[in-house]
């Protein structure tokens, strides 16, 4: 839903929305409610690829010194493995391999809920060896688990003084500086959780 009338829906709100219509009808049509669906042939708008922000490394410093400091782990953590908020609110220490210094993705967002081990950086790696506990939550504040980073987050942001960043650009950042290091596009789409389907790049 449009709540800014003077905004023009993006194409990838009037997909979005055009394919839950679409579903509902074909359900409809399974059903017997209609005979045909109206919306079958209606094609999707083309969506324009948007410039992906970035976070310069200089920018990631000051993040890092007004981060709170439970929010400097999860912060490191994104920009080292380029895990989404979600898994790295789900993960657990007993997901840690300290040995082979990796980090098993428990709480996969791929279509196939595929499991994924990803390289911790020597930065990654001394951060959670200093934290590191037998088991439970990978990050916690005052001993419960963290759910929610949205006021942290914009807190870090302001007192940094640097643009707005999503959580979520954290990630872009880390497809970005493979692409920089040189990294081939399989073992980058294997480390994000995109094992299948095109060039990762081309999302991110």
């Amino acid at each position: 839903m449009n709540n800014n009338p003077k905004k023009p829906l993006s194409e990838a709100t009037v997909n979005r929305d055009l394919s839950v219509v679409r579903h509902i009808l074909y359900w409809a049509m399974d059903e017997g409610y209609i005979t045909h669906n109206p919306f079958a042939r209606v094609r999707m708008a083309r969506e324009r690829r948007q410039r992906r922000p970035v976070m310069p490394v200089a920018e990631e410093v000051k993040l890092l010194s007004t981060c709170a400091p439970h929010l400097v782990p999860i912060v490191v953590l994104a920009l080292d493995t380029g895990m989404r908020r979600g898994e790295l609110l789900h993960q657990l220490w007993e997901h840690v391999d300290f040995d082979r210094k990796l980090i098993s993705v428990s709480h996969s967002k791929t279509p196939e809920g595929e499991h994924r081990q990803v390289p911790l950086t020597v930065r990654a790696f001394d951060l959670l060896a200093a934290l590191r506990r037998p088991l439970g939550p990978l990050f916690t504040y005052k001993k419960a688990p963290i759910t929610y980073l949205k006021t942290g987050w914009a807190a870090a942001i302001r007192r940094a003084g640097i643009p707005h960043y999503r959580f979520h650009d954290l990630r872009h950042t880390f497809n970005t500086r493979l692409v920089e290091a040189e990294v081939i596009a399989d073992v980058r789409k294997e480390l994000m959780g995109h094992s299948r389907g095109g060039d990762v790049h081309s999302i991110y």
